[in-house]
């Protein structure tokens, strides 16, 4: 009696987030799971424009301004009370970006970041790698924090987008 009761119970909770359909009138089935939830993705990475003339740093890098826009692909409010963070990478180079309290379902912002490049890089392809809710939330190092950041999400495997950008020359 017990485990029927137990193999019920887990009917039920499975029925309640799974439904069956129907594939072309042929006795077999297919569950399709309705995932509800925030789901954050990066949809782009730019450079604005820039003027052809840069400041030389210590280090001999150059700052580059970058645009990031994050969206919310999800159903439900994307929330922490850590905030939700951004970061960019570049030859190696993490970078945190801003932090905003929440996005709602299918809401974007465009978050604004500076990237440090070697100046001899000037006039070439780099890649720059975006990351929204990072492992850790951004502020923990990404060895020892969690892989799915602080934001629980129905994907925790789209929250990166990599491209490569020309720089200017200057």
């Amino acid at each position: 009696m017990k485990n029927h009761i137990i193999a019920l119970l887990t009917l039920l909770v499975m029925s309640g987030s799974m439904h069956a359909q129907s594939i072309s009138k042929s006795s077999h089935y297919t569950a399709i799971l309705n995932l509800h939830g925030p789901d954050l993705v990066v949809t782009q990475v730019k450079m604005p424009y820039v003027a052809p003339q840069f400041r030389l740093y210590a280090g001999n890098t150059i700052k580059i301004p970058i645009e990031v826009t994050i969206k919310n692909i999800g159903t439900e409010e994307a929330r922490s009370g850590f905030g939700i963070h951004t970061s960019l990478k570049v030859q190696g180079n993490k970078t945190d970006g801003e932090t905003i309290v929440r996005l709602t379902p299918n809401q974007s912002r465009t978050l604004k970041m500076t990237a440090h490049i070697n100046a001899s890089l000037n006039g070439r392809y780099v890649r720059f790698l975006a990351t929204v809710d990072p492992p850790g939330g951004g502020r923990i190092p990404e060895q020892g924090a969690p892989k799915g950041g602080v934001v629980h999400e129905t994907n925790e495997n789209n929250n990166t987008r990599a491209v490569n950008i020309k720089l200017p020359v200057y």
